[in-house]
């Protein structure tokens, strides 16, 4: 539990209007099912004794006290038929599918009932009654139709991002699930892999009432200051009052991201802002490394060549702007690399750029094709590339990126006054381009000198503390370890052992029967952004289930405590487990990835498990 006053700031902070605590419905639509059943069962009645009916006399129904009983009966394992139907048993008779479910069906009278009716034919007669027919399209338009409203664009984020199928298995018909799932999959409202999700016993019903407070303590942890780790000492500063921080580009606790433009790469560092200390109730800020990126680019002078090159190859070789060009370099690339050759204040003057330094070869151009032909583009794409990077989850997506500051080698020709500005206002002009497409509103620096210009960013004990990675590092708040139990099968001329691969030799492991058998991240032990791995081959080893325990005391055995736990573990231990543990600060967890080939007859199956832990951010200065 947070203490009084941290949840009050938490509040504040979530007053602000930053955070959205609860999903609002936007529409909603009701089907009811019952009289889905009422359908399916009058249908059944009538296919039940109209067969009566066809194959004997109609007092016949009456004297066999079975019928009603066996229409019931068909209702309830209506799932069965369904199944067998769609597993490519159509074929096989209603009598011998159920008879293997229940005894009833294995009496006479009621195989008699049910004579020369196969899975297949039953099922399409009842799919192909007109009113079961214009309820499901009833129901499906239903949700098409808020789909619709919501998801005029494909895959945007302000469109309907998934379809989560939820029953309750106690209430629930499994036919109703079955014929639900495949009516929305052949409508391509969801995929092939989506199911439903069931609330079957005690642990899931647990699972679902602990969601509330996970999600309440996570969005505490990311909005409380870090604990500050200090010769064995923990301290938070208090959260200053929201309004008291309004006029800050770089409140405690924001994201700003560093890119750094190189020749063919632009390398991205993204810090978040700490207040590690409050002198006069001002905070003094400094940094913690979050993430490092690196993204290949082309270099600029390369990509408006390239894009000049096809440009002019495209008006075609004949053309006036080719001078003497020999037969050598009528597919040679162009090159500015004698650009110095190339000056002349008339933006619209053409002049002479040598192709080769080996013959007369020349193209000619001016200041201005240059420009918008190569250049412009060229540039764009750089820009491009940056704020897709803050846009896509797989870079930083998933961050609320409050200032960019961008360095480095986009300044080409900065010999030239004029190419100097014009690039510089092409690349502001493609940034705010991108950045308003992307919907993002972050404050850009182009330049250090930009950043030290600045008096809004706050106080820092030293302001070149922005550029570069941080001060801090995160520290593991808990030791995490694993438990595999096992059963030994150890053969003659053999040992039993778990041994961990460190990328050139194996150690056994001595704690093997220890608890816990591995100690995957201990206390206050340091935690980049990468992570750490173990790989481990067990040699001669059955493992039956395994789990992930956490202790805030190691040294304790009794004080690890349970947190994942996994049964029916078929492992193929022909190849390695890997288990990986690191961070992800935009949501203040720790993840903890088991990797693992399963067990198959057939081809080998890649399984992937991943635990999610909430934990309050731990730094230590470095």
């Amino acid at each position: 539990m947070q203490s009084a006053k941290e949840l009050i700031a938490v509040s504040k902070k979530l007053a602000s209007g930053e955070f959205l605590l609860a999903p609002t419905i936007l529409d909603d639509e009701s089907v009811s099912l019952a009289s889905l059943d009422a359908m399916i069962y009058n249908k059944v009645r009538n296919m039940i004794t109209g067969n009566i009916i066809k194959n004997g006399s109609k007092s016949k129904i009456l004297i066999k006290p079975v019928v009603h009983s066996l229409i019931g009966k068909i209702v309830k394992s209506m799932a069965y038929i369904y199944d067998s139907d769609k597993d490519a048993r159509s074929t096989l008779q209603i009598g011998l599918v159920l008879s293997g479910y229940s005894d009833f069906f294995k009496h006479k009278a009621a195989q008699i009932l049910l004579k020369g009716w196969t899975c297949g034919a039953f099922i399409n007669e009842i799919l192909n009654d007109a009113n079961i027919k214009q309820f499901i399209q009833d129901s499906l338009g239903s949700l098409q139709r808020i789909l619709d409203k919501y998801s005029c664009i494909k895959d945007s984020p302000e469109g309907v991002q998934d379809i989560i199928l939820y029953t309750d298995c106690e209430t629930s018909h499994p036919f109703h699930k079955s014929l639900i799932r495949d009516v929305l999959l052949n409508a391509n409202v969801i995929d092939r892999g989506d199911d439903f999700i069931e609330v079957f016993d005690d642990i899931k019903l647990c699972e679902g009432a602990m969601q509330k407070p996970y999600k309440m303590i996570q969005i505490a942890n990311a909005n409380l200051s870090p604990l500050i780790w200090n010769k064995g000492n923990q301290t938070a500063l208090q959260l200053l009052e929201h309004g008291s921080r309004s006029q800050d580009i770089l409140p405690s606790n924001s994201f700003y991201l560093q890119a750094h433009i190189n020749q063919n790469h632009i390398e991205f560092i993204l810090n978040k802002v700490v207040a590690e200390a409050l002198v006069e109730k001002v905070e003094q800020k400094a940094t913690f490394t979050v993430k490092e990126e690196t993204l290949a680019v082309n270099n600029i002078i390369d990509s408006a060549c390239d894009i000049m090159w096809g440009y002019y190859q495209s008006l075609g070789m004949d053309c006036k702007l080719f001078n003497s060009c020999c037969e050598d370099h009528r597919y040679e690339m162009l090159s500015l690399q004698n650009e110095r050759q190339f000056s002349c204040e008339d933006i619209d003057m053409y002049q002479d750029i040598p192709i080769s330094r080996s013959c007369a070869c020349s193209l000619s151009t001016t200041h201005r094709s240059l420009l918008e032909i190569g250049l412009k583009p060229a540039v764009g794409e750089v820009a491009a590339s940056i704020v897709s990077s803050i846009a896509a989850n797989d870079m930083f997506g998933a961050y609320h990126v409050s200032a960019l500051i961008i360095t480095g080698g986009i300044d080409v020709f900065a010999s030239n006054p004029y190419y100097y500005y014009q690039i510089n206002r092409i690349f502001q002009e493609s940034l705010n381009k991108y950045l308003q497409t992307h919907q993002r509103s972050i404050v850009v620096f182009l330049s250090r000198e930009a950043v030290m210009a600045c008096n809004t960013l706050g106080t820092w004990r030293d302001k070149n503390q922005i550029f570069g990675r941080g001060d801090y590092t995160q520290l593991s708040s808990a030791s995490f370890g694993i438990k595999y139990f096992a059963k030994d099968v150890v053969k003659q001329g053999s040992f039993s052992g778990m041994f961990e691969y460190d990328g050139t030799s194996y150690r056994k492991n001595k704690v093997v029967r220890g608890f816990p058998n591995l100690i995957i991240l201990s206390k206050e032990d340091r935690l980049t952004y990468e992570g750490l791995s173990k790989v481990l081959v067990l040699h001669n080893y059955e493992i039956r289930r395994i789990g992930l325990y956490a202790s805030n005391s190691p040294e304790d055995d009794t004080s690890w405590q349970r947190i994942w736990f996994h049964t029916g573990f078929r492992m193929n231990y022909s190849y390695p487990l890997t288990v990986k543990i690191y961070p992800e600060s935009h949501s203040s967890t720790i993840k903890v990835e088991f990797t693992y080939i399963e067990f198959s007859k057939k081809a080998p199956i890649l399984q992937r498990k991943t635990i999610t832990i909430h934990e309050r951010l731990v730094l230590t200065q470095d």
